[in-house]
C-alpha cells in the first residue's frame, strides 16, 4: 500500500509536464485544422487527451514488474506524494459519484418515459442510415440519447409542444446523428478521462473542445439528412431555456452563437468573441429583426405557440401596419374549420384556451403553453397537497395516442400512500354515509306505505257500510220487482266487487312489503359480510 501511494504521488507529478506537453500538440493540430470538419477536429482532440492519459499510467509499470519491491531504508513516506495521492483519490470519488449519480437519473428518466408512436420516426431512421427507439418524457427540459446496443431518443413532451414539426424534425436528426456516431459509449470514455486526469487544466480545455465538435459534427449529419437550417435554429434557441444536466452524454451542447453561426451560414465575427459576447449578438439579432408596431403583442404572445415559422418570417418583412392588418386576416382565415360560417371557430378556441391558460396559470408556464396547443386534456389525475398534475390526452394529431404530461413535483411514494388512506377512510366515511341514508329512506317510504294500508283500509270499511245501507233501504222499502229495488241490487253488486278489488289491492301491498323488506335485509347482510372479509 506504501508502494502504490507512493508511486500514484509521483505520477501525478512526473506525468504533468509531459501531459502538458502532449497537449499542447493537440492543441496546434486543431489550431492548425481550424476549417477542417468537426468529424475530423472531434478526433483529433480524442486523441490528444488519450495520448495524454499514456504518461500517467507508465509511471505505475514499475508496479507491475515481476519482483518490484519497496525500497529498503526508512519507512516514512516523503510528505508531497502522499497529499498528491490522497488529492487524487478524493477527487476520483467524487467525481466518480457525481457521474453514477447522473446515470442513475438518466436512466430513471429513460424508464420513466412512455413509448412513442411518432408516424415520421421510421422515414427520419432510414434518412440517418441507423435505428433507435423513441419514447416521450414529462420530467426532462430537453431531447437525450442514451444506450449502447439498444439506443433510445428520449423527447420531453412539455418542449415540443413549442416546436413546429420542422424544428421538431430537424431535433430528432440531430439526436439520431448521436446514435449514428455513438457517441454515449464515447460520451462514458471522456467522462472516464476526465476523471482521472481531472487535476490537469488542459484536460477539460481539450474536453470542452471534444464536446463542442461533436454537436457541430452531429449538426452537420442533420443537415445532409434534410433538416431545414432556419426551423433547426430556431429549434435551438427554443431548447436553450430548457437545457439539460451535463451529465448528459448528448445533451450537452456547443456555444449556441457558434452553432447558429454554422447552421445559418453567417460570416464568423473576425474579433475572437467570447461565448457570451457571441451569445448576446445573436439574441440581439433576433430582437431587432422582431416588428415593432401595435401588432407586435399579437406575434409574441397571442400565436407564438401556433404560427409557423415561414409566417413568422413573412410577418416580420412587412413594412406597414396595413399589410399586418391583411395578413393576420388571412392567418386566421387559413385556420377556419367552416369559412362560409360568419363565425372563425377556431379563432375563438385559441382565445378561449388563452383567457382559461391565464386564469389558471398563466400563458407562459407548461401547463398554459400545453392548453393553448393541445386543449383540455381527456383526463386530469390532481394532488393538490404536492401541486402536481398529470393530463391525459388519448390522441394528439402529429405526436401519438395515449400521451401524457406531468407538471410540478411527483409525489413521494410516502405521500402517496398518505393519500391511499386518506381515500380510504373518506371512501368508509361515504358508505356509512350511503347505507344511513337508504334506510332513512326505507324508513319513510314505510311511513308512507302504512298511511297507504290505513286509507285503503278506511275506503273499504266505508264501501262495506255503504252496501249495507243500501241493500237495507231496499229491504224495507220497495219489493223485490220494484224497478228502484233491481237498480240499488246493481248498484250493491257494483260495490260488492270494488271492495274486493280493495281487498285484492290490499294484500298484494302487503306481499311487496314483505318482499321489500326481505331484499333490504339481504342487502345489509352482504354489506356486513363484506366488511367482515375487508378486516385485517
Amino acid at each position: 500500500m506504501a508502494l502504490f501511494l507512493e508511486t500514484l504521488g509521483r505520477a501525478i507529478a512526473y506525468s504533468f509536464l509531459d501531459m502538458s506537453l502532449l497537449l499542447a500538440g493537440a492543441a496546434l493540430l486543431l489550431a492548425l485544422t481550424r476549417n477542417a470538419t468537426p468529424a475530423l477536429r472531434y478526433w483529433i482532440g480524442f486523441a490528444g487527451l488519450i495520448a495524454a492519459s499514456v504518461p500517467f499510467g507508465a509511471q505505475f509499470a514499475p508496479l507491475f514488474r515481476t519482483g518490484a519491491q519497496q525500497p529498503q531504508g526508512s519507512l516514512v513516506l516523503p510528505v508531497w506524494p502522499a497529499w498528491l495521492a490522497a488529492f487524487w483519490i478524493t477527487g476520483v470519488l467524487v467525481l466518480s459519484v457525481q457521474t453514477l449519480g447522473g446515470w442513475v437519473l438518466l436512466w430513471r428518466r429513460v424508464r420513466q418515459a412512455a413509448p412513442w408512436d411518432l408516424p415520421v420516426w421510421g422515414e427520419l431512421q432510414r434518412r440517418m442510415g441507423t435505428t433507435a427507439a423513441i419514447r416521450l418524457a414529462s420530467r426532462c427540459d430537453s431531447p437525450f440519447t442514451a444506450g449502447l446496443w439498444r439506443p433510445v431518443v428520449v423527447v420531453p413532451a412539455a418542449t415540443i409542444a413549442g416546436l413546429s414539426p420542422e424544428q421538431l424534425e430537424a431535433i430528432l436528426l440531430h439526436e439520431l446523428a448521436h446514435v449514428r456516431r455513438h457517441d454515449y459509449a464515447f460520451g462514458l470514455l471522456l467522462r472516464a478521462l476526465e476523471t482521472l486526469l481531472f487535476y490537469h487544466p488542459g484536460v477539460w480545455w481539450l474536453s470542452g473542445i471534444i464536446r463542442a465538435e461533436r454537436e457541430k459534427a452531429c449538426d452537420d449529419l442533420a443537415l445532409r439528412a434534410g433538416a431545414e437550417r432556419e426551423a433547426f435554429a430556431g429549434a435551438l434557441l427554443t431548447l436553450e431555456e430548457l437545457r439539460a444536466s451535463a451529465l448528459t452524454p448528448a445533451a450537452t451542447s456547443s456555444p449556441l452563437a457558434a452553432r447558429i453561426h454554422r447552421i445559418l451560414r453567417l460570416k464568423e465575427p473576425s474579433m475572437p468573441f467570447s461565448p457570451l459576447v457571441s451569445l448576446f449578438a445573436v439574441l440581439s439579432l433576433v430582437v431587432i429583426a422582431q416588428p415593432a408596431g401595435p401588432y407586435k403583442m399579437w406575434l409574441e404572445q397571442d400565436v407564438a405557440y401556433i404560427i409557423e415559422p415561414a409566417e413568422k418570417a413573412a410577418f416580420e418583412r412587412l413594412k406597414n401596419t396595413e399589410e399586418q392588418e391583411r395578413f393576420i386576416e388571412q392567418f386566421w382565415k387559413r385556420r377556419d374549420p367552416s369559412p362560409a360560417t360568419g363565425e372563425n371557430e377556431f379563432k375563438e378556441e385559441h382565445y378561449r384556451r388563452i383567457r382559461w391558460a391565464n386564469e389558471r396559470y398563466g400563458w407562459r408556464t407548461e401547463q398554459g403553453r400545453t392548453y393553448i396547443v393541445h386543449g383540455p386534456p381527456d383526463e386530469i389525475e390532481a394532488h393538490p397537497p404536492q401541486k402536481y398534475e398529470k393530463w391525459f390526452y388519448k390522441d394528439l394529431r402529429g405526436i401519438g395516442k395515449n400521451v401524457s404530461f406531468e407538471f410540478g413535483e411527483r409525489p413521494k411514494p410516502q405521500a402517496r400512500a398518505d393519500n391511499a388512506k386518506v381515500a380510504a377512510e373518506q371512501a368508509r366515511q361515504l358508505r356509512e354515509a350511503s347505507i344511513q341514508f337508504e334506510r332513512q329512506i326505507e324508513e319513510h317510504m314505510r311511513q308512507l306505505q302504512d298511511e297507504d294500508r290505513q286509507r285503503m283500509q278506511q275506503d273499504i270499511h266505508r264501501l262495506r257500510q255503504e252496501t249495507d245501507q243500501l241493500a237495507e233501504r231496499a229491504r224495507q222499502q220497495l219489493q223485490p220487482t220494484h224497478p228502484e229495488y233491481r237498480r240499488l241490487e246493481a248498484e250493491a253488486r257494483r260495490l260488492e266487487a270494488e271492495l274486493g278489488n280493495q281487498q285484492n289491492q290490499l294484500k298484494s301491498f302487503e306481499q311487496n312489503r314483505m318482499e321489500q323488506e326481505a331484499f333490504r335485509l339481504k342487502q345489509e347482510t352482504e354489506i356486513l359480510q363484506h366488511q367482515e372479509r375487508q378486516k385485517p
